[in-house]
């Protein structure tokens, strides 16, 4: 969409979880690996009583979460109020965890928690320049900090309140079949 010219990680992740169509949302960064089998396992543990999965088991497989589209939306996604990059994953995380009938599994040891090395300067090397020289490590702990005062100070989990829709605005792939 040109109306992301930079990088937003929750902006970018909003998006294209408010186009998905399905019951169930899975957010796979761009980073990341899967096996054949991973959306047959993601619906196994759905069909066991699971609402929140998330698929991490080492370096950049944090993002790799597994929810209920009802209850994306009821939360209102990721925080778009955040800076680009860092710990957008993991509120939202712990935000879907706090809804009181959730059923949260952290997957470990599995080969759908596999993601291709990038560094951290190539992680935030696509956002906008308003940020300056603002590193992913700044940013992250800046967001954790902030996004942790909502939660547990304010105990807000919903985000995005001010805005009537999130994400940008984007329009389906042309078939090419």
């Amino acid at each position: 969409s040109d109306q992301l010219p930079y990088w937003h990680a929750s902006i970018a992740k909003n998006t294209v979880h408010m186009c998905a169509t399905e019951d169930i949302l899975v957010n796979l960064d761009g980073d990341n690996l899967m096996g054949c089998d991973f959306p047959a396992d993601v619906v196994r543990w759905f069909l066991d009583g699971h609402t929140v999965l998330q698929y991490e088991d080492g370096e950049g497989t944090c993002g790799r979460i597994a929810c209920w589209a009802e209850d994306f939306r009821r939360l209102r996604g990721y925080d778009e109020d955040a800076f680009p990059m860092g710990s957008q994953d993991v509120d939202l995380v712990l935000r879907l965890r706090a809804l009181p009938e959730s059923r949260f599994k952290k997957v470990k040891g599995s080969t759908h928690s596999q993601a291709i090395p990038n560094t951290r300067e190539m992680k935030v090397a696509c956002c906008s320049p308003h940020y300056g020289s603002l590193r992913w490590g700044r940013m992250d702990t800046t967001n954790r900090l902030v996004m942790g005062w909502r939660r547990d100070l304010h105990g807000s989990i919903v985000r995005n309140l001010d805005k009537e829709d999130i994400g940008v605005e984007a329009q389906a792939a042309a078939d090419c079949s």
